[in-house]
């Protein structure tokens, strides 16, 4: 019965070509809900090739939704649909790939990072800065003032509204690992590994750990400690630091007005005559 039902979806898709939407909506609705299925998985492999790929533009948000599923059957076919549709059109894809490839999510993330991999084959110019533009655009969205501040207050309620200090804790090593100035092997854009130096990359960077830089050292040192030996008064002085910090921090906050893009993003001042397309 599905395998009919998808089969008239693709034979109504393919004879309409325009205002298809409802259809390829109502054909999605049942690949993610059946497509585990071996025999539905093969109708809809074979039913890809019946299709414009163009079909699949307007439900790019959809599919990319689904890129981290647990079905390997739906995974393989969201894999080779968006390969495919990435070869057609490049510039419809980088942006929401490149966005899931930041995620928290480390299936969602790889599964991202696969599918551009596969895109750098054929456009690796338009990958490239489409990673440039979103890590820079997101660097100056949030500054490291910012960042702080907001991860300050999280901190604040794991430690004294949920009496949490393990989670406080981690909530605060990320923002710690950003001022470390250290090699780490992470996964580039690409599937490859390379060497990546962590630390301030910019004017503003550079002035935010030289100010407070030494004193989250030592609040860093102190919480430390405290898992190494379960001391309570390390948290005690660690959170000295953060609360002197935190205020001299938020007192700064209203001054981060206008931005001066040689010193938030000097890599997004040099671009320029880019390949990559506006999004919309």
């Amino acid at each position: 019965m599905f395998i009919h039902s998808l089969a008239g979806f693709f034979r109504s898709i393919s004879l309409r070509n325009e205002n298809s939407l409802q259809d390829t909506l109502r054909l999605l609705t049942l690949w993610f809900k059946f497509g585990s299925h071996d025999e539905v998985s093969h109708a809809m492999a074979s039913g890809f090739n019946r299709v414009d790929v163009d079909t699949w533009l307007e439900v790019i948000p959809q599919i990319i939704a689904r890129i981290q599923t647990p079905s390997i059957n739906i995974k393989r076919n969201i894999d080779m649909l968006l390969t495919e549709v990435g070869r057609h059109h490049p510039q419809a894809l980088v942006y929401p790939l490149t966005v899931a490839s930041k995620s928290t999510s480390p299936a969602r993330r790889d599964a991202a990072l696969a599918i551009l991999s596969q895109m750098k084959d054929h456009s690796s110019t338009i990958v490239n800065q489409a990673v440039l533009v979103s890590t820079e655009l997101i660097r100056v969205a949030i500054l490291w003032h910012e960042q702080w501040h907001e991860g300050l207050e999280e901190a604040s309620r794991f430690y004294y509204t949920e009496k949490n200090p393990e989670a406080m804790i981690q909530t605060l090593e990320p923002l710690h690992e950003l001022l470390e100035k250290v090699s780490c092997r992470e996964r580039c854009p690409f599937g490859k590994n390379l060497i990546r130096v962590k630390g301030p990359t910019t004017s503003r960077e550079t002035s935010f750990a030289q100010v407070y830089g030494r004193e989250l050292r030592e609040a860093r040192e102190a919480s430390r400690r405290y898992l190494r030996y379960g001391d309570p008064t390390e948290l005690d002085k660690a959170w000295d630091i953060y609360y002197a910090l935190f205020k001299k921090i938020e007192k700064q906050m209203p001054q981060l007005v206008t931005l001066d893009l040689q010193y938030v993003s000097p890599e997004l001042l040099k671009a320029r005559d880019l390949e990559l397309a506006v999004p919309g």
